[in-house]
C-alpha cells in the first residue's frame, strides 16, 4: 500500500492546529527541576552526550538529556522550543503509524480497511489522552521511545522483506541465462544484499535510540515478533523460520539481556519503586481496575483527564475487579478472529506491561504512560469504526458517507478535546486548580497547587493555605511542610517557619534543602554559627548543592 501524501499532510496539518495552543504553556511539575532548574543540560558536547549511549550512562536515558540540552543551547528556558519539539515528534509519530498500519493492511489484502492507516493516524494525533505525554515536556522521553521504536520495527520488515526477495530471486536463477543475465542477476543480489544488511542495522541503531530514550523500550521487539505471528505471509515463514531464525533470537535476547544488565549496573529496573502504599500483589490488582476504569474509559470516553489521579490502592476482590477481568477477556474473546484488531488488542495491553504490571511505581496511573499502548488502541478505534461501516453496506444501508461522517465527527470530538486540554494546561496555576477539582483528597496537588500560586502569582497567603490543605490530609508530608516553611521564611515568620522544618527534619533527615533554609533561618535571626553548621550539613549531604554554598560564604563573610 503507497504512502498518500496527500494523507500524510492531512496528518500534519490537523496535528499543528489542535497542539498550536501548546507552544506558550510553562514548565510544570517536574519540568522545573529536570529542565528550568537542571544545569547539567546547559553544557552541550555531542561527542561526549553521543559517547552516552555506549557507557553506564546509557541507562540515565541519555538520548532524552540530549534534546533537552539542544532545545536549551538554541532557546534557553523559553518554552516554545521545547514544545514545538514535542509537537513534531508527535507528529512524526503520526506518519509513522500510518506507515506502519499501511504495512499491516498490505499484508492482510482485506478491502475493508483500506481507510484504516488514515484513520488510525489520525485519531492518534488527535486523541486528547496524548495531550499529557506532548505538552508535558520531560513526557518527551515516551515519544522519543515510540519514535525510535516504530523506525525500529519498520526498518526491521522491510530489511526482512529485502531478505526475502533475494531468496526468492535465487530460487529462480535455476532457469537457464546468458553471461548478461547473471550479471544483472548478482547486481540484484549485491544490491539487496546491502539494502538488507542497511536497514537492520538502522534497525539496531533505532532500537538503541529508543532504549536510551527510555527503558521499557524493551518491549517493541516483542511487538515485533507478535506483528510477524499475525501478519507474516505463508510464503515467507519457512524462509524466515530456517534461513534467519538468528536474527529473531539476537531481537529476543535484547529484550531478556536489557533489563538485565540494567539491573546489574544500576541495581534497579530504572522505575521508581514504591513498596510503601504497595505490594506486588496488591500493585497488579491494583493496575488491572486502572487499565479498564481509568485508562480505556478516556480513550472511548475522553473527559475527566487528570494530571494527578487520586487512585486508591486493591484491598479486595469486590464486583468491579471481577467485572474487569471479565471484560479484558471478553474483549479478546470477541475480537479473537479478527487479526488486526486482535493485533491492537495486543498491542494496547502488551504495551502497558512495563508501568501495570508486578512492579510498583510512584503513581498508580498517569495519562503519559498510555502513549504507546494508544496506538493499539487508535488501530482498534478506527478498525472497529472500518467493520461497522462494511457491515452496514452489506445490509444494503446507505452508510458509506455516514460512516465517513461519523469518522470525522469522531476526530473533530477529539481535536476540540487536545484545544480544551491544552488551555488547561497554559499555566501551573490552572492545571492544579483542574487536578484539586478532580482528586480533591489528594496531598500532593494542593500542594503543587500552593507552590504554583508561590512561584506564578506571587500570592502567600493562597499558597499556605493549599500547603495547609495538604498537611491536613496527611500530616507526615514532608514536601508540603517544606514549602510551607520557604513561604513563612518570605513573610518574616521565622519562628513559625523553623518548626515547619524541624518537623520535616524528622520526616527528611537526608533532605539539604531543609538545612539550608534553617541555615537561612539562623542568618536572619543574627546566629551567624548555626547558620554556617547548617549550610554546611546541606553540603556534606550534597557536596553541588550552589545555593548552599553561596549561602555558606555569605555567612562568613559577615563573620
Amino acid at each position: 500500500m503507497k504512502v498518500k501524501f496527500l494523507h500524510i499532510a492531512l496528518i500534519i496539518c490537523l496535528s499543528s492546529v489542535v497542539y498550536f495552543n501548546s507552544l506558550k504553556a510553562p514548565f510544570q511539575f517536574d519540568d522545573l527541576f529536570t529542565i528550568a532548574q537542571n544545569p547539567s543540560i546547559r553544557s552541550l558536547d555531542l561527542i561526549s552526550d553521543s559517547f552516552a549511549l555506549l557507557s553506564a550512562d546509557f541507562f540515565a536515558r541519555p538520548v532524552l538529556y540530549l534534546t533537552l540540552k539542544i532545545n536549551y543551547y538554541f532557546g534557553g528556558i523559553d518554552t516554545p522550543g521545547y514544545h514545538l519539539f514535542n509537537v513534531s515528534l508527535h507528529i512524526g509519530i503520526s506518519i509513522l503509524i500510518y506507515v506502519f498500519v499501511s504495512a499491516i493492511v498490505k499484508q492482510t489484502y482485506t478491502k475493508e480497511y483500506k481507510h484504516l492507516p488514515l484513520f488510525s493516524s489520525l485519531i492518534f494525533a488527535v486523541h486528547p489522552i496524548n495531550t499529557e505525554a506532548v505538552t508535558y515536556i520531560i513526557s518527551r522521553s515516551i515519544l522519543l521511545s515510540t519514535f525510535f521504536g516504530l523506525l525500529m520495527m519498520l526498518f526491521f520488515i522491510k530489511g526482512m522483506e529485502a531478505i526475502n526477495k533475494r531468496q526468492e530471486a535465487r530460487g529462480k536463477r535455476q532457469e537457464a541465462r546468458g553471461k548478461k543475465q547473471e550479471t544483472r542477476d548478482k547486481r540484484q543480489d549485491s544490491f539487496l544484499l546491502l539494502t538488507s544488511y542497511f536497514l537492520l542495522l538502522a534497525s539496531c541503531l533505532c532500537l538503541i535510540l529508543s532504549l536510551g530514550s527510555r527503558e521499557d523500550a524493551a518491549i517493541f521487539p516483542i511487538l515485533l515478533i507478535i506483528y510477524y505471528y499475525f501478519f507474516l505471509k505463508p510464503q515467507d515463514i519457512a524462509i524466515i523460520s530456517k534461513k534467519n531464525i538468528g536474527i529473531f533470537a539476537i531481537v529476543l535476547l535484547v529484550v531478556l539481556a536489557y533489563p538485565l544488565t540494567r539491573y546489574i549496573i544500576k541495581g534497579g529496573m530504572g522505575i521508581s519503586e514504591n513498596m510503601k502504599d504497595f505490594t506486588p500483589l496488591t500493585y497488579f490488582m491494583t493496575e488491572i481496575n486502572v487499565i479498564v476504569y481509568y485508562y480505556i474509559r478516556t480513550i472511548l470516553f475522553p473527559f475527566n483527564f487528570n494530571i494527578d489521579p487520586d487512585i486508591r490502592a486493591f484491598s479486595g476482590v469486590d464486583t468491579s475487579t471481577v467485572f474487569t477481568i471479565f471484560f479484558i477477556f471478553f474483549l479478546f474473546f470477541v475480537f479473537r478472529k479478527y487479526r488486526i484488531l486482535f493485533f491492537s488488542l495486543l498491542w494496547f495491553f502488551i504495551t502497558l506491561t512495563p508501568t501495570s504490571s508486578i512492579i510498583p511505581l510512584l503513581d498508580a496511573a498517569a495519562e503519559h504512560r498510555v502513549y504507546l499502548p494508544m496506538v493499539g488502541g487508535a488501530i482498534f478505534i478506527a478498525g472497529c469504526l472500518s467493520k461497522l461501516r462494511v457491515q452496514s453496506f452489506e445490509l444494503r444501508v446507505k452508510s458509506q458517507k455516514l460512516s465517513v461522517t461519523l469518522i470525522c465527527l469522531v476526530i473533530l470530538f477529539f481535536s476540540i478535546g487536545v484545544i480544551k486540554r491544552n488551555y488547561v494546561w497554559k499555566s501551573a496555576v490552572s492545571i492544579w486548580e483542574d487536578a484539586a477539582r478532580k482528586s480533591p483528597f489528594k496531598a500532593r496537588v494542593y500542594n503543587a497547587l500552593g507552590l504554583a500560586y508561590q512561584r506564578e502569582k506571587g500570592d502567600s497567603e493562597k499558597a499556605l493555605e493549599h500547603y495547609n490543605m495538604a498537611i491536613a490530609i496527611q500530616p507526615l508530608y514532608a514536601d508540603a511542610r517544606i514549602n510551607k516553611g520557604v513561604t513563612l521564611i518570605k513573610q518574616e515568620k521565622l519562628e513559625y517557619a523553623l518548626s515547619e522544618f524541624n518537623m520535616a527534619l524528622i520526616l527528611k533527615p537526608n533532605s539539604p534543602e531543609i538545612h539550608n533554609n534553617m541555615g537561612i533561618i539562623y542568618s536572619k535571626k543574627g546566629d551567624l554559627n548555626r547558620a554556617v553548621e547548617e549550610f554546611q550539613l546541606a553540603l556534606k549531604i550534597n557536596p553541588n548543592y550552589e545555593e548552599a554554598r553561596k549561602n555558606l560564604q555569605t555567612v562568613l563573610n559577615r563573620q
